[in-house]
């Protein structure tokens, strides 16, 4: 399996070379033509979605714009991944994701070639199911997890290194990571999660995901990480963090285990 560890750049970052350029994934470009194309059909149709507008301006609101970039960025990268494995989303995919869809829904109204757009990013998941995992993915896995394009993790915020301590003594006495979380991270979905971050309630990201949605210095250390070792713990602005990098592959749990600092 190839890697998938593309680096995403957004303009609103000033990390774009080109004001052209909306995005930027692994080098291929969302341009702002490509972007307003989808923009401007939802915001014309905002009232019926129940989108937020902005009532000076008539426009769509800055967050939601800045979800449905996300939403092609997303799009962009799962394309990338589902391609390095032979597999593609279909118009299939599409019409049974739609046949659930109330005929009533004003997203159906928008053009075809958006509504595309959004369905994807509903069954890009689905989707991904169908892969095949090499039957090496798991040595590779423990010898670089940043070289299968995976990010498996799950991790306990705290507010101290003290108790970052505590936590690694703990958890190396043999105590369950989960157990650990629901009862000490400060994050209030570890109650429920016991501190694993998913994406659309897959066990995994790509680690090109994973740069564009937590702190940095929590993924450069998970992703350098290898499995039985221990790094940090680390401090970030979001406090002291326990992790552990794991991943369910073919139906089996393995992983590593990480202390650094992080943020969501």
């Amino acid at each position: 399996m190839a890697t998938v560890a593309a680096a995403v750049t957004l303009s609103s970052c000033g990390a774009a070379e080109s004001t052209d350029t909306a995005a930027d994934v692994n080098g291929q470009e969302i341009t702002v033509d490509q972007f307003e194309a989808v923009l401007q059909p939802i915001a014309a149709n905002a009232d019926a979605m129940r989108l937020d507008v902005d009532p000076t301006t008539q426009t769509v609101a800055g967050d939601t714009a800045r979800q449905l970039l996300s939403v092609l960025v997303r799009r962009e990268m799962n394309a990338e991944f589902l391609a390095l494995h032979d597999q593609q989303i279909t118009a299939a995919d599409r019409t049974s994701f739609l046949s659930g869809i109330s005929q009533d829904d004003p997203a159906l109204k928008l053009p075809q070639d958006v509504i595309d757009v959004l369905v994807d990013d509903s069954v890009a998941n689905t989707v991904r199911k169908r892969i095949t995992t090499p039957a090496d993915l798991q040595q590779r896995y423990k010898a670089s997890p940043a070289d299968t394009g995976l990010f498996c993790v799950r991790h306990i915020l705290l507010p101290t290194e003290a108790e970052a301590d505590d936590v690694v003594a703990e958890l190396d006495g043999g105590a369950a990571f989960a157990d650990v979380a629901k009862q000490r991270s400060t994050e209030p979905a570890a109650k429920d999660t016991g501190g694993a971050l998913e994406a659309q309630g897959q066990a995994c990201m790509s680690t090109a995901q994973a740069r564009q949605t937590f702190d940095a210095t929590f993924v450069e250390a998970a992703l350098t990480a290898t499995p039985g070792t221990l790094v940090g713990p680390v401090k970030t602005d979001f406090g002291w963090h326990v992790i552990e990098a794991r991943s369910v592959v073919g139906g089996r749990r393995f992983g590593h285990r990480a202390v650094h600092g992080a943020g969501r």
